[in-house]
């Protein structure tokens, strides 16, 4: 039974030996699920696989959200370890320079190797930026449990997710069930995920999508940039858009279809080698 979440390696391996990687696995498989329609559609152009099905993630944590003050300074979240599937230090630096005092910034990560502390100027320059200043923070972890992971989520207001490429982390369905409004770039399975969540509110929205797959690299951060202040300007009606009821209702009905869903696809599996 092979779940695939991503298509692309996360940790640098070269894209041929992540490709045998896989091509190696589905050889075996008796069973292939992946998390949406269009990572079935990468699996059958790619690796010829026409019997894959498609369960989401589903939720991570029980949705539920703080009651921020009215007079908070919102709080944007950077979550997440140096990756090349993600450009967190270059959107973190530019995101402290470029917001004056219209919002506070955390990130929280894995402690730093020293190839990265030797290699990186930017995380340098963004690790300099947080020193002494109160509006910036840096917090480094070791693994976290489920609930620590909730919690420092809980204390956030906007999800920056400054992807390269995406499969399925997760981060936006756990934005999702602990009310923060997320600002996503719109590469690889991450456009379609927030779609499936039911709309509360029409006129606020789930998301801010930044565009971040049209090649032109030099717009990116800006981009970004801007897709914060979008966020901010709209946070207020988000806030207020957010039905807790509703979002733990769907969430339970959502996790039993989930379940059928994993529970048919095993009978399959076993019924064909019953009679195989």
């Amino acid at each position: 039974m092979f779940t695939c979440h991503e298509l692309q390696s996360v940790h640098g391996i070269p894209d041929d030996q992540y490709q045998q990687y896989i091509s190696l696995i589905l050889k075996h498989a008796d069973a292939v699920i992946t998390l949406t329609d269009v990572a079935r559609r990468e699996l059958t152009s790619t690796w010829r696989v026409t019997d894959t099905v498609v369960i989401p993630h589903g939720f991570v944590t029980q949705p539920q959200c703080k009651d921020p003050s009215p007079d908070a300074v919102p709080e944007v979240l950077f979550f997440g370890t140096l990756r090349p599937n993600r450009d967190v230090v270059t959107t973190f630096v530019n995101a402290v320079f470029g917001t004056m005092d219209q919002y506070h910034i955390s990130w929280v990560t894995r402690p730093f190797t020293a190839n990265q502390l030797d290699e990186s100027a930017r995380l340098r320059l963004a690790l300099s930026l947080a020193a002494g200043n109160p509006r910036v923070r840096i917090e480094l972890v070791l693994p976290l449990t489920d609930d620590e992971v909730s919690n420092r989520m809980r204390c956030a207001d906007i999800l920056a997710l400054p992807y390269n490429w995406a499969g399925h982390s997760g981060q936006l369905e756990l934005a999702y069930d602990c009310g923060l409004l997320p600002v996503v770039a719109n590469v690889g399975f991450l456009a379609g995920q927030h779609q499936l969540w039911p709309r509360e509110n029409l006129s606020t929205p789930d998301a801010i999508e930044v565009n971040w797959s049209d090649g032109k690299s030099w717009l990116y951060q800006a981009r970004f940039l801007q897709g914060l202040r979008d966020a901010l300007k709209v946070l207020p009606d988000f806030r207020h858009s957010i039905d807790l009821e509703q979002r733990k209702s769907f969430r339970a009905t959502e996790h039993e279809q989930f379940q059928d869903s994993h529970l048919a696809v095993y009978r399959q599996v076993l019924n064909k080698e019953k009679n195989s």
